[in-house]
């Protein structure tokens, strides 16, 4: 029961509905009570379905914000129901990925349940298929660590932003400290179920550099400015099957469709009543998935730096 007292206007309560890890396959029925007193005011069904996962991803929350003077300070921290940055976070990302089979757990919450402290002891376990870095700052103090997931045969997703550039692995590197282009993602080679004619906007994204081994996906182009553009989205196998997917764009997933027309119509002219990013999301899942190596993605290797 949660009491939200005296209410004279307006007020909400957030609530957790957490799902052991034995929960049973099946629908289970429940339902939320608002109540004044013993005065039913109303109530809504909560209908969770517990099924076996496709993939199995967590996502890092622990390792984000900054560090000044040996004091962590969490800034602009994403989580998986909230951010700290303008109320941004990437709830529509967790959701649609739940939606589609793929459980994403809180590393946070993960290491909590387990009474835990140590981070790298889940993230290298093998216990998850894929491990997602969204926006995350701070594993510039243990970077030495990241090639060890790869070297473990697991999926390793990393969303770039701006607070993330000593952290490079060998596979890549940024163009530039903040070589910043807000454009459009023009992929090299079929990308999942993205068409022709979708329409992914990316914000402030930032440019690659690769090494011979990785693939370039993607690229993003400003309209407005001939030449300006570089690789953002790029892929890398490991030879013990780790795969590696790097998007130089983590705010894709966090800036609702509404915003993303107003944005790119006051910035290009452009009418983009809605962007294809659940597509991209999807298939961000499928290649860095922990299953047998497939050619998702063909195209020519190179080093690239464009």
């Amino acid at each position: 029961m949660v009491n939200i007292g005296r209410v004279d206007s307006f007020a909400s309560a957030a609530l957790q509905i957490i799902i052991p890890q034995s929960a049973r396959i099946g629908v289970y029925r429940g339902e939320v009570l608002l109540k004044n007193g013993y005065t039913i005011l109303t109530s809504t069904e909560v209908v969770i379905e517990v099924k076996h996962p496709k993939t199995k991803m967590v996502f890092d929350d622990v390792f984000q914000g900054l560090i000044q003077n040996s004091v962590y300070y969490p800034q602009d921290a994403e989580r998986l129901w909230g951010g700290s940055f303008q109320g941004l976070d990437v709830f529509m990302w967790w959701m649609l990925l739940s939606e589609n089979g793929v459980d994403v757990d809180s590393l946070w919450q993960t290491l909590y349940d387990k009474g835990e402290d140590d981070p790298w002891s889940t993230l290298i376990s093998g216990e998850y298929d894929v491990v997602v870095l969204h926006d995350a700052e701070l594993h510039n103090y243990r970077r030495s660590l990241l090639p060890s997931i790869l070297k473990n045969g697991l999926g390793l997703l990393i969303h770039l932003d701006v607070g993330f550039e000593s952290a490079s692995l060998t596979q890549f590197d940024l163009e530039a400290r903040q070589n910043l282009i807000d454009g459009f993602l023009k992929p090299f080679t079929s990308i999942g179920q993205l068409k022709s004619g979708d329409v992914v906007p990316l914000y402030s994204a930032l440019t690659l550099m690769l090494d011979e081994a990785s693939i370039p996906l993607a690229a993003v182009q400003n309209p407005d400015i001939p030449g300006s553009s570089g690789v953002a989205m790029a892929a890398y196998t490991s030879n013990e099957g780790g795969r590696l997917l790097v998007l130089g764009d983590s705010n894709l997933y966090e800036v609702p469709d509404d915003f993303t027309w107003l944005y790119f119509k006051l910035l290009f002219d452009a009418d983009v009543a809605s962007s294809a990013w659940g597509k991209l999301a999807l298939a961000e899942v499928e290649y860095a998935s922990k299953h047998p190596y497939i050619a998702y993605f063909t195209s020519a290797q190179g080093k690239i730096g464009v």
